[in-house]
């Protein structure tokens, strides 16, 4: 799926480009996915796509910004982040340059208040260590109300990224996000209270926090 959709992102950008900036590159993609459009196969794919990415941001966006969040997700989205659209993928394995300039287009094109793309743009600009601007999206993701969010401000303080170590700040936001149903959260403040990690150990506590989530997942 990734070369159709990005084939299809592409075709949307050069349809509103200058007919001078186009080039023979262009032209072939252009080409390619007319011909894809004009299959039930190909239309069926692209509408699966659209309505599955607005499923998982819970609003009609329109195709275009569906398209390319449904991008910025495969790029660069956490794979326990409830609200991804896809597989998401392992920290290791994004490609910082590609994800950052895919979620920037869909951030610039109306995604700028859309949790999933600030939480992938956060991802994408860590992996390149840019910790700021990381921290900054994910930050701003907290503040539309994306819950995974949480999740990632949680670790700059584990990590230090961008930010001062702290357990006790990493120990409250990873609590904050299992408050809010991220079974990520759950985990994470079980074996906080378990280890007196940022706080006090408490095994009542790592048990209903591990309770939870194992219920989540057995309901998923």
């Amino acid at each position: 799926m990734r070369t159709f959709l990005s084939l299809f992102c592409f075709f949307t950008l050069t349809l509103a480009a200058p007919v001078g900036a186009q080039d023979n590159t262009q032209e072939q993609a252009a080409r390619k996915m007319a011909a894809a459009l004009a299959t039930d196969t190909g239309a069926n794919t692209i509408m699966a796509i659209i309505l599955g990415v607005e499923k998982s941001v819970g609003k009609s966006i329109g195709p275009k910004l569906a398209l390319q969040v449904a991008e910025c997700s495969e790029l660069a989205s956490h794979p326990f982040d409830p609200g991804k659209f896809g597989d998401g993928i392992d920290y290791a394995k994004i490609k910082a340059v590609d994800a950052i300039r895919e979620c920037e287009l869909a951030y610039d094109n109306g995604g700028d208040k859309i949790g999933l793309v600030l939480a992938s743009l956060s991802r994408a600009y860590n992996k390149a260590k840019k910790y700021d601007r990381s921290l900054s999206f994910a930050r701003e993701a907290v503040a539309v109300g994306y819950p995974f969010g949480d999740i990632i401000v949680a670790q700059h303080y584990h990590y230090g990224d961008g930010i001062k170590k702290d357990k006790a700040e990493q120990f409250r936001w990873f609590k904050k996000a299992a408050e809010k149903g991220v079974n990520a959260g759950m985990r994470t403040t079980a074996k906080n209270y378990t280890n007196g990690n940022g706080t006090a150990v408490n095994y009542d506590q790592a048990y209903f926090w591990s309770l939870q989530a194992i219920k989540q997942n057995g309901s998923s």
